[in-house]
């Protein structure tokens, strides 16, 4: 978020769920925790020592709300976004780790999406010398096929990832529908929703077994002023903004994954390896 860098990575830490405590409670043990942290750093430690350190630009408490985090480092990435400039929020980690949580949130606690979409509204009606355009889209990508989310189950077919003359990369006959408030942005996500591929394991009643990509297209350009007689020069300027929940990294020895679910999650940790390699070279490039 910060102007140093193209990449920043924060990590948030979550409570126990209720499968975690309900088995300390039966071991009669108090839980034992093998790493500690502050503001930006995690530390593993043994015995009390601590062996290694990890960095990252924040840290989320397990009291903090999705909605502190939102404010801390997506709102300034939705806002730059209503200004013109790109930009992509995505959650990472290991399977149940309150990835799909943070990113859609529930009816009571609204999650980085939701509260994304409503800022981008509440931005344009700060910006009254603009006039914008908005669009989304919603793909899913399982088992190393990307699909449509927003249109009807029988009408849905494996789409393909094309590269334009000038190194775009696009998906091909991927729909993009006109959005004109939040409530009905909302509506095209719950129709998202509605068509992902969720699967039980030993670790997540409700685990994604895909990754998606929900994308807001937003063009503005300068307005008229009738009463002035200045005439903008129509130039527009075209920015996106994706908000990607990734399926989480997983063993199969901690999941219990057999057959399909298996094959799931093989393909699930071969793209973030290679999501991994992407980010190490953004990050890389951006030290130079």
């Amino acid at each position: 978020m910060a102007e140093e860098s193209a990449v920043k990575v924060c990590v948030r830490v979550r409570p126990l769920i209720p499968r975690e405590d309900s088995a300390a409670s039966e071991n009669a043990e108090p839980v034992h925790y093998f790493w500690k942290y502050d503001a930006k750093s995690i530390y593993q430690s043994d015995d009390g020592n601590s062996s290694k350190s990890f960095s990252f630009d924040r840290v989320f408490t397990p009291e903090e709300t999705t909605n502190q985090l939102y404010q801390a480092i997506a709102k300034p990435l939705v806002v730059s976004s209503v200004q013109g400039y790109n930009g992509t929020i995505f959650a990472y980690g290991q399977t149940s780790s309150g990835k799909t949580f943070t990113m859609m949130g529930s009816d009571r606690f609204p999650g980085v999406l939701p509260m994304a979409v409503e800022d981008v509204f509440q931005t344009i009606k700060s910006c009254p010398k603009k006039e914008f355009l908005l669009r989304v889209s919603y793909m899913e990508i399982y088992n190393e096929t990307v699909s449509d989310l927003l249109v009807d189950s029988w009408k849905r077919k494996p789409l393909e990832v094309r590269e334009t003359i000038n190194k775009t990369i696009y998906v091909a006959d991927l729909t993009e529908e006109l959005v004109t408030s939040h409530a009905q942005v909302l509506a095209w996500i719950r129709k998202g929703e509605k068509n992902r591929h969720y699967g039980k394991t030993k670790m997540n009643e409700r685990s994604s077994r895909s990754h998606t990509i929900f994308r807001m297209i937003l063009e503005n350009r300068e307005r008229s002023d009738p009463a002035s007689g200045e005439n903008a020069d129509g130039a527009i300027i075209v920015s996106h903004l994706n908000l990607v929940d990734l399926a989480g990294s997983e063993r199969a020895s901690q999941t219990g994954a057999e057959g399909t679910r298996f094959k799931e999650g093989c393909n699930i940790n071969r793209s973030l390896f290679t999501l991994g390699q992407v980010i190490k070279r953004l990050t890389d490039e951006g030290q130079k």
